[in-house]
């Protein structure tokens, strides 16, 4: 806070800026050395600041047309709270007009549709307040309070300059950030920004939610309201930066309609929610267009990410980047080594695009986990106890991740009766459908990412709960009798085919992001991912590490198997990999995804495989034609049967 001399020069500057007070021949220009001086009050640096940035904005004429004079009122305090604290101790509400600062000619301020908002604002206070002196709180962050007494005995008092008052005290243009969607996500990730010094601004469909969430959660912290887009995008610093938490599709579409009448050239719109990669191109380019960019990024870590740290992938118009990074990487998680889980991912839709992989290897990566944890029920007959003990054990060496940690924690809780919880839980797994677009993704551009597609079909297979209860009961199993082998040997085995499959997942995927970046022209860090992913998200491993050092090493490293380090560790694995899912076959127990990973290992490594059979075919009752080993790019029809044509197909491919 300045001394008041500064205040006074400040404040004087302002009133006889002609953008505020316009000079009239009838009547001077305000000085120090005038009758009536301004009131003698500290002014804050920050309100200070906005002086010259805003006044333009600020004009408000009298009914006389004599512009609005500050003069000294007979209040005997005429300091102005800097605190939530100190404004419960002056008991403005309870009628203390000594500490009242007053103003007459209150229509002409309502009158006005500049001030709107603020108008909305008092509204919601008048049932308060008496009749004979109506006091509103007009807007507040951590630094100020603005205080407005109406006094009806208006000879009795002066008027006081009710524009500059407004605009020296009101917080309407001081948020680093806007926040848009206050569910529990928006919500922490506004208290993370909060912890790290920005000031955010947040708003909601529902505004009550806004007055909620400033008066319990946010109590105390420098974030502002808002109760409407235009009230909002006023609050903002240039460039505007404007995060959207809302649920994904039209939402995102209708929210940006509302925001761009009141956006400027240069703005920045981040959409943070689980938006479709091809969502995010098409808004990149039509905002690109009007001058507004665009960024849709990826963030994971779930409630407890987003408050204290989140894995956040941004992607789109480059030109954001620079405004947003100072914000990402201090809210972002820290990997081991302190580097921010974050960093710029490429252009257009390669935010979203590479948080829908994560999300698709996430799905993996459970689906991989419930097998091994099915196997060691079913087969091993062990106890929710004994299980959480080998999945703690993993979680000490190179199976270290958030998911080992949860589902030791998960196979630990004992609900009321002591029971495992977890036993209670009915087996069907819903999903959001990020796994399922990786899925399709994969197939559109031919690459086998064969362990997610499997971890989908595994959750749909799940859901049909009623079907699997009749088929139990009319499905034959094999008859084999209990597993006789060593229990311990076979845990270690299911260590080991755990961790070789999760090389293949992410083999898989990155595989994926690979295609697309070609596909679309992204220059994407493949190495810089892996370590977007190391900390903050629910992928988040110690594995990560060894997928970053493979990257760092070869950039352009064509398949994360061919890396040295997991060409070893898959080595290694293979004969485990191959007894666990030997021993789960003849059991009876499922293990789509331990299994497809070791089939994709097996395909891969295969330097011939009998699709040249398949060809054969599709020449024969198709005349797709083939090519010849020692003739490659030379494509052949023959006439496998001498009753049809020689016309090879030029439409129908199947």
């Amino acid at each position: 806070m300045t001394d008041n001399n500064d205040g006074e020069d400040a404040y004087m500057q302002m009133l006889n800026n002609p953008m505020i007070n316009p000079p009239h021949s009838t009547k001077p220009q305000m000085t120090k050395e005038s009758k009536l001086k301004p009131a003698s009050f500290p002014i804050v640096q920050e309100a200070r600041d906005l002086l010259t940035s805003a006044a333009k904005n600020i004009y408000l004429e009298s009914e006389s047309d004599e512009p609005f004079e500050w003069i000294n009122t007979k209040t005997t305090k005429t300091t102005l709270p800097t605190s939530i604290d100190e404004l419960d101790d002056l008991d403005l509400l309870n009628g203390n007009e000594e500490n009242h600062l007053e103003i007459k000619s209150y229509h002409e301020f309502l009158q006005d549709e500049r001030y709107r908002p603020i108008k909305e604002s008092l509204d919601k206070l008048k049932e308060k307040v008496d009749q004979e002196s109506k006091v509103y709180l007009v807007g507040r962050n951590s630094i100020t309070v603005l205080i407005l007494t109406i006094v009806h005995h208006e000879q009795e008092h002066a008027i006081v300059g009710l524009k500059s008052l407004l605009y020296l005290f009101d917080t309407y243009v001081s948020a680093d950030v806007g926040l848009i969607g206050l569910a529990v996500m928006g919500q922490n990730l506004i208290l993370n920004m909060n912890d790290h010094g920005f000031v955010v601004c947040a708003y909601n469909r529902t505004t009550s939610k806004v007055d909620h969430f400033l008066e319990n959660e946010a109590k105390g912290t420098k974030v502002v309201g808002a109760h409407s887009v235009e009230e909002f995008c006023s609050k903002l610093k240039r460039p505007r930066k404007i995060i959207l938490l809302v649920k994904a599709g039209s939402a995102v579409d209708n929210f940006i309609e509302q925001l761009l009448p009141h956006l400027e050239q240069g703005d920045i719109v981040i959409d943070g929610g689980n938006s479709h990669f091809p969502d995010s191109i098409r808004r990149c380019k039509e905002l690109e267009d009007k001058g507004i960019l665009f960024v849709g990024s990826g963030v994971s870590g779930g409630e407890e990410g987003a408050r204290y740290g989140p894995s956040l992938m941004p992607g789109g118009n480059p030109k954001a980047w620079e405004h947003i990074k100072p914000i990402f990487q201090a809210i972002a998680a820290k990997a081991p080594d302190g580097a921010p889980c974050c960093d710029w991912v490429g252009e257009s839709g390669a935010g979203h695009y590479v948080k829908m992989v994560h999300n698709g290897i996430e799905y993996g990566d459970m689906q991989l986990i419930t097998e091994v944890y099915h196997i060691m029920k079913e087969v091993l007959h062990l106890t929710e106890d004994e299980m959480a003990d080998v999945f703690e054990t993993w979680n000490k060496g190179d199976l270290d991740s958030f998911l080992i940690e949860i589902t030791r924690d998960i196979l630990r809780y004992k609900d009321q009766d002591g029971k495992a919880l977890v036993e209670k839980i009915r087996d069907t797994a819903g999903q959001k459908g990020t796994g399922k677009w990786t899925g399709i993704d994969s197939l559109d551009r031919g690459i086998p990412v064969t362990l997610i597609g499997e971890a989908v079909y595994a959750r749909c297979l799940s859901s049909l709960k009623d079907e699997r209860v009749r088929a139990s009961k009319i499905l034959k199993g094999p008859t084999q009798g209990q597993f006789t082998g060593d229990k311990k040997k076979l845990l270690d085995a299911l260590g080991q085919a755990l961790y070789a499959s999760k090389i293949v997942s992410y083999a898989q995927g990155f595989m994926l992001m690979r295609q697309a970046g070609a596909d679309y022209g992204w220059n994407l860090n493949f190495a810089g991912i892996a370590l977007m992913w190391r900390g903050g998200c629910i992928i988040r491993s110690v594995f990560l590490g060894k997928i970053k050092d493979a990257f760092t090493n070869n950039p352009r490293l064509e398949n994360l198997l061919f890396d040295p380090f997991f060409q070893e560790a898959t080595a290694k694995a293979q004969d485990a990999w191959r007894q666990v899912i030997a021993t789960a076959v003849q059991a009876g127990i499922p293990t789509p995804a331990l299994s497809t990973a070791l089939n994709f290992y097996d395909g891969l490594r295969h330097e011939k495989l009998p699709a040249n059979l398949i060809q054969a075919q599709r020449d024969y009752f198709g005349a797709h034609t083939y090519e010849l080993l020692d003739n490659p790019g030379t494509y052949i029809h023959t006439n496998w049967t001498g009753k049809g044509g020689s016309v090879s197909a030029s439409s129908y491919n199947a």
